[in-house]
């Protein structure tokens, strides 16, 4: 299979025929040349290449500046331009259309086939950074409550979606605007703002307000951003709805029926309970329907706990700080583990606040299960540590490689000295490398998020296809969950036997513990030393003369935390390397 296909623009035939066999020759598909501007739009739209090598003066009314320009915008192709001769005026030009490369003709193949292969490199990982930042932007705007980002002097960076429908305003309206005259139609923040609080206090604040203009009670927390120098640049302000709960509290200071309703209509768990003294747990005097059927417990059974038998043991300890708060400003959000009867944990989080009823300090607090919010939000922080990883790839990694390259085809020019030749070739090949394993890091990014069943046997199978010249024995069988990344994981590990270990034979034994399925993929190399077993997995680390970029073992280790499982190194016996995979099991 061709690694990519290739449109060249170019209107001297012989010049075109020269390039066309060269590109072949390197593995690329080169199904069209066009010999104008307007055939290069044409035949895009045809064939799709990956990627258009675009002459600057073209014959005929359109120019290869504007054709690319074109195919940019209308088909998202990156161009890299061709061109002999290019003035300050057609450079400026070409700037414009932010193209993924230029070569000077007549250039040598490895000039050529580099800026093929950078254009390319470049074109996926911004493909990828869209498609994660778009996933970021669909997940914001799938919060159920109101989210605001705003910098440190009130105006509005961002807000989601249910923000601007709540507003009935456009973005474009509101970015950019002081919040409180947005939302409250105010000429300053009010005195108990959660974020001028945070301002002072560097630290999350909360705090509940009715909005006149909304017609609804509102909890807001403002949490701040800090710079790498510890200063406040901007807050994340969540709001949500808790006019229910304002009700539920109007309820219980009234009696009968109408209390019960409204309060069972809750979607949420409630509870009424006595305050925490230093002394004493509060005792649960009602909660409602929800309530029991999140916990697993009757109502009678409830009402003869405290609210401390339902927090997790190993969270008892955080209760006399959530104490002192609520008894210093009578109400707080926070976040904990939940336990139910059946021992089943899970996080939650509780808006608590403290009044007055029948002449009593009473509590009401309203649990909400967090669990699909905390696994969006590590999904979220995962994709970010990818975004980083990806930048600092393509920002060093692979310019660093091509500015080595450069300067060694300068000096071979000059000199025409095979040596410096030899360097480029060598971090071409580097180079390369770092490009499929990027590609495996972008199946890795794309597919995390999706596990279901898999078979490691079905997997294994595949993977060893590639390696004919290796012996392998697999012993055993396992149900795991996982995605289809895992074939990369295992492909990483065999890869790394052969080429850095020197084996000719690799054992692979599937077993099973209480909670997970161990593959240990046993090989017969050189071995790992043991300075090194505790840094194999570390982003960039590289050993010996067969170190390769430093990034397949990382991605096998956070491809192993995605999972929720883990891999480490042991040695062989009687020489050579083990490879654990422990993978949570399926029942």
């Amino acid at each position: 299979m061709a690694e990519a296909t290739i449109l060249i623009v170019e209107d001297e035939a012989i010049t075109a025929g020269d390039i066309q066999d060269r590109l072949e020759a390197f593995g690329y598909e080169v199904p069209a040349i066009a010999s104008s501007g307007e055939g290069a739009i044409k035949k895009v739209e045809e064939i799709k290449p990956d990627l258009v090598l675009m002459d600057i003066v073209l014959k005929g009314d359109m120019d290869g500046i504007e054709a690319a320009e074109q195919i940019r915008d209308r088909f998202d192709v990156p161009v890299v331009y061709l061109t002999a001769y290019i003035d300050d005026a057609r450079l400026e030009k070409t700037k414009l259309t932010e193209p993924y490369g230029s070569i000077i003709k007549p250039c040598e193949d490895m000039e050529l086939r580099t800026a093929i292969e950078m254009a390319l490199q470049r074109h996926t990982l911004e493909k990828a950074l869209r498609n994660a930042e778009q996933y970021w932007y669909n997940s914001f705007n799938s919060l159920e409550d109101v989210m605001l980002i705003i910098d440190r002097d009130y105006n509005i960076e961002n807000i989601n979606e249910i923000g601007l429908k709540l507003l009935g305003k456009s973005k474009e309206a509101v970015i950019g605007q002081k919040c409180y005259q947005v939302i409250s139609g105010a000429d300053r923040p009010r005195e108990e703002c959660p974020c001028m609080k945070s301002l002072e206090m560097k630290k999350v604040e909360s705090s509940d307000r009715y909005e006149e203009r909304l017609g609804k009670y509102y909890a807001i927390q403002a949490s701040p951003i800090f710079d790498e120098n510890g200063a406040i640049t901007k807050f994340v302000d969540l709001r949500r709805d808790i006019t229910e709960r304002k009700r539920v509290e109007e309820a219980l200071r009234e009696s009968g029926e109408r209390y019960r309703m409204l309060f069972n209509s809750s979607n949420d768990a409630v509870f009424v309970h006595g305050p925490t003294r230093r002394d004493m747990p509060g005792k649960i005097v009602e909660v409602n329907d929800i309530a029991c059927q999140k916990f697993g417990y009757t109502r009678e059974e409830l009402l003869k706990l405290s609210h401390l038998d339902l927090i997790a043991p190993e969270q008892l300890e955080e209760v006399p700080k959530i104490r002192e708060k609520l008894l210093s400003t009578g109400q707080i959000i926070f976040e904990i583990t939940a336990v139910t009867k059946d021992g089943k944990k899970f996080p939650c989080e509780i808006s608590t606040h403290q009044f007055e009823f029948k002449g009593q300090p009473t509590v009401l607090s309203i649990l909400r299960d967090i669990t699909e919010r905390k696994e969006r939000e590590e999904e979220l922080d995962a994709y970010r540590e990818h975004i980083k990883l990806i930048n600092k790839i393509l920002r060093h990694d692979l310019i660093s490689d091509l500015s080595v390259i450069n300067s060694a085809l300068r000096i071979h020019g000059r000199t025409k000295e095979e040596e410096p030749l030899e360097e480029a070739s060598a971090y071409v090949n580097k180079s390369l490398e770092l490009i499929n394993r990027m590609g495996e890091l972008e199946i890795f990014i794309n597919s995390h998020h999706g596990l279901k069943r898999y078979s490691v046997t079905d997997i294994l199978n595949k993977v060893i296809e590639k390696y004919p010249d290796i012996a392998f024995n697999i012993d055993g069988e396992g149900q795991v969950l996982t995605d289809e990344s895992l074939s990369s994981v295992i492909d990483n590990i065999i890869r790394n036997a052969v080429i850095h270990g020197n084996t000719d034979r690799i054992d692979v034994n599937i077993g099973e513990t209480d909670k997970y399925c161990e593959i240990r993929i046993a090989d017969y190399g050189v071995g790992i030393p043991d300075e090194v077993k505790g840094k194999i997995f570390e982003e960039n680390f590289v050993s010996g003369e067969t170190g390769g970029t430093g990034l397949g073992l990382y991605i096998v280790k956070k491809a192993m935390e995605n999972y929720g499982g883990h891999v480490h190194v042991e040695d062989n016996i009687p020489g050579g390397a083990v490879f654990v995979l422990a993978l949570r099991k399926m029942r």
